[in-house]
């Protein structure tokens, strides 16, 4: 039996090698990325993924946000924020006066701020 002869190809130059491992980079820092929607809420709102960040006026009324089920987005972070107004914003069953944020555990959602 022949033996067959294996084509060696030339090592990468130093410039090649960097540009892969910047590619491989970026895929990883792209996937940790956390995606941001800004949400103007001046009323009854229930809120679905990727809304994150949530600003309330409430001076038209009394805003009420109502979360996603806790099991149906496991580590989905909320922020709401009272940006003006004196009427009541009230996320989860919890009235907040300036700024709260909560993360889902899978289970349920529990208040980190």
């Amino acid at each position: 039996m022949p033996v067959e002869r294996q084509r060696w190809s030339p090592a990468p130059t130093l410039e090649q090698a960097n540009a892969q491992l910047k590619r491989t980079v970026e895929v990883f820092d792209a996937s940790l990325r956390t995606q941001v929607q800004r949400v103007n809420a001046t009323a009854t709102l229930a809120l679905t993924w990727p809304q994150t960040l949530v600003e309330s006026d409430t001076t038209a009324g009394a805003v009420v946000l109502t979360f996603p089920s806790a099991a149906t987005v496991p580590g989905f972070r909320i922020d709401a924020v009272k940006t003006a107004g004196a009427n009541a914003l009230t996320v989860n069953s919890v009235t907040v006066t300036t700024y709260a944020g909560w993360i889902s555990t899978g289970a349920a959602w529990r208040r980190v701020s």
